[in-house]
């Protein structure tokens, strides 16, 4: 295993707002048999795993579910909350590397998204490497070992919030075949996306949680 990690410590967020833990870069090679439980952690987390090369596998029910595994090529990024989705699992693709990027997300809003993200796309959302928002969150992990740097909230929130707006669908175009069921998820998308990229004064976003 090799790992970059961006460790980021942040004092007075709003426990409503997006917000970031952690930010690192990491690669298991073919072989090694990475396989994790969120569920039986101690602890909580809020995850956004993009997939940069090689290839991960989420089982959404748990491994002994046959015929329940949901791919995560390069391409996706697997999503989940370790509170909500107990019995996910998930792991390398079979004979292949994964590299990935992921980040530890912070606040209701973050936990809100990502649990309807995670039941649309069944886990595993599409967002490409080359994505600016995730070049940009490439960037900020040190070129080598672990960091802790403080920051704050704003800027947290901020990256937080542009990661948030990155993995919504887009909305429906003039021409596009949509199920009744695609269009609400546009526009729950939609509003989630108002919501989040609205500059809101502290006063009234500390009147809204």
């Amino acid at each position: 295993m090799s790992d970059r990690v961006l460790d980021i410590s942040t004092s007075g967020t709003l426990r409503g707002l997006p917000g970031l833990r952690r930010i690192a870069w990491e690669r298991r090679e073919s072989g090694e048999g990475y396989h994790a439980r969120p569920g039986e952690w101690p602890f909580t987390q809020i995850t956004v795993q993009i997939t940069l090369a090689g290839a991960g596998v989420c089982w959404p029910h748990g491994r002994r579910r046959r015929g329940q595994s949901v791919p995560v090529p390069a391409g996706a990024a697997l999503v989940y909350d370790s509170r909500l989705h107990r019995q996910l699992e998930y792991g390398q693709a079979p004979a292949q590397p994964w590299e990935f990027l992921y980040v530890n997300l912070l606040g209701s809003a973050s936990a809100a998204i990502i649990a309807d993200l995670a039941a649309v796309h069944h886990h595993a959302v599409p967002i490409a490497p080359s994505h600016p928002e995730i070049v940009a969150l490439l960037n900020l992990v040190p070129r080598s070992g672990h960091r802790l740097a403080p920051w704050s909230w704003q800027r947290a929130a901020q990256i937080a919030q542009r990661l948030l707006l990155a993995l919504s669908p887009r909305e429906p175009q003039a021409g596009d075949q949509v199920s009744a069921d695609d269009r609400l998820v546009a526009e729950a998308m939609r509003r989630w996306r108002d919501d989040l990229a609205r500059a809101l004064p502290v006063g009234e976003i500390a009147r809204q949680l």
